[in-house]
């Protein structure tokens, strides 16, 4: 399997390219991902809203994505004491 990079204009993120569209497209999610979470500190709460999404729903896409383990805690759907 070949695999290329695009690179953005402001030589941002770099993006996979392969023949696989899914693979590609978890690839993206997981450095956009990642790169929103360094932004807010690992603060998922903070990283949620400006993904425009709901912090359960980023941690059930972290778990997807095999980041859960570093930006979730076990027990983080009990209680989210990320804002203190």
């Amino acid at each position: 399997m070949t695999e290329s990079k695009i690179v953005g204009a402001d030589g941002g993120l770099a993006v996979p390219f392969t023949a696989d569209f899914r693979e590609d497209r978890r690839e993206f999610e997981r450095r956009y991902i990642s790169r929103c979470l360094e932004h807010t500190q690992g603060n998922v709460t903070k990283a949620a809203e400006i993904l425009g999404m709901h912090r359960q729903s980023l941690q059930h896409k972290l778990r997807q994505l095999g980041l859960g383990r570093r930006y979730v805690s076990v027990g983080a759907d009990l209680q989210d004491n990320s804002d203190e």
